[in-house]
């Protein structure tokens, strides 16, 4: 069918992260590295800047900030690196940390400089219930 429904049957995949930062010239550049060591595919996995607050708990999002890919899907054993760029000033004297969600992903963050965490609320299962119909394709 159209609905999609069938990917509410995907398995969770753990996707291993670690983050590193340089500062250059004013700007602030994170790269990403994620890995899905499983046999299943991770949807959709999306990053976000976002500014550490106390406590490690994610703080505003950073903005603007320029992304070298986003929303990307990772087969079983594969690798990518994602590089986030943006200006040093945007982080207002707070640490970065980088949070993950997509349609089925989770995340472990390696020892990494930058902190990498799951963005729970971002998760699908997190999304309110819209009551909106789904309705099939009728474009010919």
């Amino acid at each position: 069918p159209d609905n999609l429904q069938a990917l509410d049957g995907m398995k969770k995949v753990t996707l291993e992260a670690r983050a590193t930062r340089l500062d250059e010239a004013g700007k602030v550049l994170i790269r990403v590295g994620m890995r899905n060591a499983s046999k299943e595919v991770a949807l959709m996995a999306h990053l976000q800047l976002r500014r550490r607050a106390t406590a490690g708990k994610a703080g505003e999002r950073v903005l603007p900030v320029y992304y070298s890919d986003n929303y990307v899907s990772l087969v079983g054993g594969e690798s990518r690196t994602i590089t986030i760029e943006a200006d040093a000033a945007e982080l207002k004297g707070e640490r970065p940390l980088v949070v993950v969600d997509g349609w089925n992903v989770d995340v472990k963050a390696a020892n990494s400089p930058v902190p990498v965490e799951l963005n729970v609320n971002a998760q699908v299962d997190h999304w309110a219930a819209t009551g909106l119909p789904v309705v099939a394709n009728t474009w010919k």
